[in-house]
């Protein structure tokens, strides 16, 4: 009888080490199940928080940043584009096809000589002084030139003024192009 209690032992500790290891990898199953699922869940409330922020914000139809592939065949540039009113666009947000077409304009600001920029400068205040009829456009540090795509490189920093698409957000993945300006001795500020 006693071997008989001493089987039902080991046999009931066998059990309980059975039971054991079954509710631990239940308990490993899951965990990784609703770890996961929560996870899914955090990137969608992140995503849904970086909209609120921005889809607030008034977008005016300017992105800067460096561009990051041209395309000339396709006509687009891939830009990372910076942000928007001082706020950092997150990482997965920042790249923006930029469609170049016909109407689009790309210009290149060459710094004028400060000389020539003061002597302007002189001649527009002047002008205000005598109430003088002539239309004089504001001075200008920099002298206009238009180029085109093949005369961008990567890495270039850009400003691009978009088509006023109706709802258009900073968020958007692709944009058209009816300005490109690029300025060699302007670099665009780190937000």
């Amino acid at each position: 009888m006693e071997q008989i209690t001493s089987t039902n032992k080991s046999f009931l500790n066998s059990g309980i080490y059975i039971l054991a290891a079954v509710l631990i990898l239940c308990a490993a199953v899951g965990g990784f199940y609703f770890g996961k699922k929560s996870s899914v869940t955090e990137q969608k409330t992140q995503d849904q928080i970086v909209r609120e922020i921005f889809s607030g914000m008034p977008f005016t139809n300017n992105l800067f940043g460096i561009i990051k592939e041209i395309n000339i065949s396709g006509k687009y540039i891939t830009l990372e584009a910076k942000g928007l009113a001082g706020l950092n666009l997150p990482q997965e947000y920042r790249n923006k096809k930029i469609i170049v077409n016909q109407d689009t304009k790309i210009r290149f600001l060459e710094n004028k000589d400060p000389e020539v920029f003061k002597k302007e400068m002189e001649k527009q205040a002047k002008s205000k002084t005598d109430n003088s009829k002539e239309n004089l456009n504001p001075a200008s540090p920099f002298i206009e030139k238009e180029i085109s795509l093949n005369d961008l490189k990567v890495g270039d920093q850009i400003s691009v003024i978009t088509d006023n698409k109706q709802g258009a957000s900073i968020l958007d993945n692709e944009f058209t192009a009816v300005q490109i300006i690029f300025n060699k001795g302007v670099s665009i500020p780190n937000f």
